[in-house]
């Protein structure tokens, strides 16, 4: 790939994930059938890979400054409203796949998390938000996952649970044993 600012003479022949690294912002321009699709898509793969361990971080090639963010691949022709925001896009297009699957770890780690005084129940507005997001029609395809502590099992997230049974010492080392292969 050439870098050439503001459509000048080419500044350098780099891979794609040098120059992100080092511009954090570029456009990719090439023509029809000339690969620019393809090559987002290997570099979301790529970034996903490393970020999911199943690339060593050294042997990736991926530059420091791309490792560990999560790729978000969103498809422009999506963007059948003038009107709509890039969030909604993404929004839009996350819901629509049916294919989304979100983690959202750690509601102990909610900063200022509210709690009712007398039950000491989790009554956080963000939970809401949570819930809301679930029973939006065009979320109903996607995956959710919240995980929090046996105390923050809030009544307003009625969703089946799965509680993890403590683990015994030989199941842990088992686990570490694959963790630091």
């Amino acid at each position: 790939l050439e870098l050439t600012p503001d459509g000048g003479a080419a500044e350098s022949a780099e891979p794609l994930a040098t120059l992100l690294a080092r511009r954090r912002r570029l456009l990719l321009v090439g023509s029809a059938g000339g690969g620019k699709s393809w090559m987002l898509r290997r570099l979301a793969r790529e970034m996903a890979a490393q970020l999911l361990g199943q690339a060593d971080a050294s042997e990736s090639g991926l530059p420091e400054a791309l490792r560990g963010r999560l790729p978000v691949l969103i498809r422009l022709g999506d963007w059948h409203d003038p009107g709509a925001s890039l969030l909604e896009l993404m929004q839009a297009a996350l819901a629509r796949s049916g294919q989304a699957a979100l983690f959202l770890d750690g509601v102990d780690g909610i900063p200022q998390l509210q709690r009712d005084e007398a039950s000491g129940l989790v009554m956080d507005p963000r939970l809401g938000a949570i819930v809301a997001l679930g029973e939006r029609p065009e979320w109903q395809g996607t995956l959710c996952v919240v995980s929090c502590w046996p105390g923050d099992a809030t009544p307003a997230l009625a969703w089946p649970r799965v509680e993890l049974l403590p683990l015994s010492r030989a199941q842990v080392e088992q686990g570490a044993a694959v963790l630091l292969r």
